[in-house]
């Protein structure tokens, strides 16, 4: 019995690893256009939003350096990644990757792990950024390094669950109003007593707002850590999971 399931397991490392490269090479293409666009956003966000507000307290400069990291990390994972996972619906490539006999969660994992490694230029591009107008220093430890991955994977999978539910036709309205909504209306950029009380309670339990709370905790080390935010985005993370497996296992 154990002669024939240890190459059964095997084959599954194997066939994971294989994903993982195949999701690389497919990407491989765009990874230099999305560094440029995540270099670019996040700079263009920081010293944009400082233009316009040209003296800022040190809490306000505090949220504008740390949101911009957070909302980079959105950009990438629901915005520009569903954008190009959908063409997968289109091209036929999203029912082959369904036909293959391997595991759903190999399937998903292996693309979730390269969207967050394209991710990371955003991340340091938005920690320069805050080094360089506000003097900010960044938090490189493991812990916040292991907290910021976390939350890469968490939009990355949110991004994923987007592209595989709703309509392509309809999916760049939903992804650019996720954008609109957090740079202007999220308790991201400025703090949440700029908003109405009741909006800003929504937003504790919506995944952008806490995120953003992770992100100024530990890459910043400013204030403790809220394990009602870790929560919250724990629990979007595992939605946004449980939805995409169901997609990919589902038949039509």
């Amino acid at each position: 019995m154990t002669s024939t399931l240890v190459p059964s397991r095997i084959s599954t490392v194997r066939a994971t690893v294989e994903l993982i490269r195949w999701s690389l090479i497919r990407n491989a293409i765009n990874a230099p256009f999305f560094a440029v666009v995540q270099v670019l956003s996040a700079f263009a966000l920081l010293y944009g939003i400082s233009v316009f507000m040209p003296h800022l307290d040190r809490n306000s400069a505090e949220y504008l350096a740390s949101g911009t990291v957070t909302v980079t990390l959105i950009s990438m994972g629901c915005v520009i990644a569903p954008q190009i996972i959908v063409t997968t619906k289109t091209n036929g490539m999203f029912d082959y990757q369904r036909s293959l006999p391997v595991p759903r969660l190999a399937i998903l994992a292996a693309d979730i792990l390269v969207w967050a490694v394209l991710a990371i230029p955003g991340i340091i591009a938005g920690g320069v950024a805050a080094k360089l107008k506000f003097g900010f220093d960044v938090n490189l430890s493991i812990g916040a390094i292991a907290v910021v991955f976390a939350l890469q994977v968490v939009m990355a999978v949110l991004g994923f669950m987007l592209a595989y539910w709703i309509p392509a036709s309809l999916l760049t309205i939903v992804t650019q109003t996720i954008v609109f909504m957090v740079m202007l209306f999220a308790p991201i950029n400025y703090p949440p007593e700029r908003l109405p009380e009741w909006y800003a309670h929504v937003h504790q339990f919506l995944p952008f707002a806490p995120a953003a709370n992770l992100v100024r905790a530990t890459l910043f080390n400013i204030g403790p850590i809220q394990i009602l935010d870790v929560i919250v985005v724990g629990f979007w993370g595992l939605l946004g999971c449980a939805s995409a497996l169901w997609a990919l296992a589902r038949r039509d």
